[in-house]
């Protein structure tokens, strides 16, 4: 059986401070800002999922 998961797009507006989309272009490289700022998220949810999870003191 094959499953196909739906990425859903909901557009939103955002204020982002110029100068750090800058600085963060310079290590994204060719990523447009949408994936630059996915990414970004993604990171920042990985990151604290991975600070609950020490400071739960599992494993």
């Amino acid at each position: 059986m094959c499953v196909m998961q739906q990425e859903i797009v909901h557009a939103n507006h955002v204020r982002v401070d110029e100068s750090l989309l800058n600085k963060a272009s310079l290590f994204a490289g060719s990523l447009n800002r949408t994936a630059m700022i996915r990414k970004g998220l993604k990171a920042l949810i990985e990151r604290e999922s991975a600070t609950r999870l020490a400071g739960s003191g599992a494993s």
